[in-house]
């Protein structure tokens, strides 16, 4: 009997790990993945060893970073976006804007894209640092794109979502909401979803710009909304954090916290959902009945989105410091004191956590 030859499934197993260990070095947008669920597939940082490195820009970051192919990149109050290598904390470019870049850069197909202050998204080369297009709104961009078939979406304080051409900066379509954008975009299932002043959740149609439903709160939504097994979570400045299936827009459940306001986008892990507050808590509740597990206290607003390994939950809080908690009983495993707030979302990669922090820089801690 003639055997089958094995070199092909020998490829295809070397590609697969290939895949894997770029996933596990590269947290390409604001939140991680389209889905916006705030996790990598990653061992936990069970112990904190040192500062790798930090990285001074000329003014506040509340920018989060991005990692790939070796780089970091994030935006800063001084107008610009940096690129900085992952091992050494070199800078590699950094690309001038006209005003703050407070939006969190995502990466794909050898460009980085980001929004400015200035009004404009920007698609800037990965290496060189060289612009390819910028793309005109009529306000500020905040909002944090997310890239999909071919597409890039972001919001704009012109009160539009936009769906743009990642090759040639032209416009697709735009959705009008009745206020600012400022909620970064999840993409899943041919579904762009996406929070707006005017106190909406919206799901587009990510081909036609078409609108599927959309969710009433009592206050604005600047919480990202994160997608998983069939629900989109996302908090509102009412106080709560929804959980909303994602074919019909009916409420399955919401959580109180006891905030004023609601920036921190929550994090999907292990039948969790991970979310800060500005009443100084980081909250653990369960996906499926709306149950707080546990909540972790700070000493201050916890406005920075948290992002989870396999057993820690990392997050930054307004008391200047970064932690790291453990994701099934809520207890402190350690925790990084930087100069002043830390507004900004970690990145987590194998080994190692990039943040930002409001005393102008950026670190990497292992």
């Amino acid at each position: 009997m003639k055997l089958k030859p094995i070199f092909p499934a020998i490829v295809i197993l070397i590609s697969l790990f290939a895949c894997d260990d770029i996933k596990k070095d590269s947290w390409t947008s604001f939140r991680g993945n389209n889905e916006n669920t705030g996790f990598n597939d990653v061992e936990a940082i069970e112990v904190l060893n040192n500062l790798k490195w930090k990285f001074k820009t000329e003014d506040e970051i509340w920018s989060s970073p991005a990692v790939s192919n070796g780089l970091v990149y994030f935006g800063s109050d001084d107008n610009y976006l940096y690129a900085v290598d992952v091992n050494t904390g070199q800078e590699k470019w950094k690309f001038k804007t006209e005003d703050k870049v407070s939006s969190s850069p995502a990466v794909s197909n050898g460009l980085v894209f980001f929004g400015s202050y200035d009004n404009y998204l920007y698609a800037v080369d990965v290496n060189t640092g060289q612009e390819k297009w910028k793309f005109k709104t009529e306000d500020e961009i905040w909002s944090s794109p997310a890239v999909s078939n071919e597409l890039v979406f972001f919001g704009s304080n012109d009160n539009y979502l936009y769906a743009v051409d990642v090759n040639t900066g032209q416009e697709k379509w735009k959705f009008k909401t009745e206020d600012d954008v400022f909620s970064s975009p999840a993409v899943s299932n041919g579904l762009v979803y996406f929070g707006s002043d005017d106190n909406y959740l919206y799901a587009v149609d990510v081909n036609t710009g078409q609108e599927k439903w959309k969710f009433k709160t009592e206050d604005e939504i600047w919480s990202s909304p994160a997608v998983s097994n069939g629900l989109v979570y996302f908090g509102s400045n009412d106080n709560y954090l929804y959980a909303v299936d994602v074919n019909t827009g009916q409420e399955k459940w919401k959580f109180k916290t006891e905030g004023k306001y609601f920036e921190s986008s929550p994090a999907v892990f292990n039948e969790l959902v991970f979310f800060g507050s500005d009443d100084n808590y980081l909250y653990a509740v369960d996906v499926n009945t709306g149950q707080e597990k546990w909540k972790f206290k700070t000493e201050d607003d916890v406005f920075s989105s948290p992002a989870v390994s396999n057993g820690l939950v990392y997050f930054g809080s307004e008391d200047n410091y970064l932690y790291a908690v453990d994701v099934n009983t809520g207890q402190e495993k350690w925790k990084f004191k930087t100069e002043d707030d830390v507004f900004s979302s970690p990145a987590i990669i194998k080994g190692k956590i990039f943040f930002c922090s409001r005393d102008n820089y950026l670190y990497a801690i292992e």
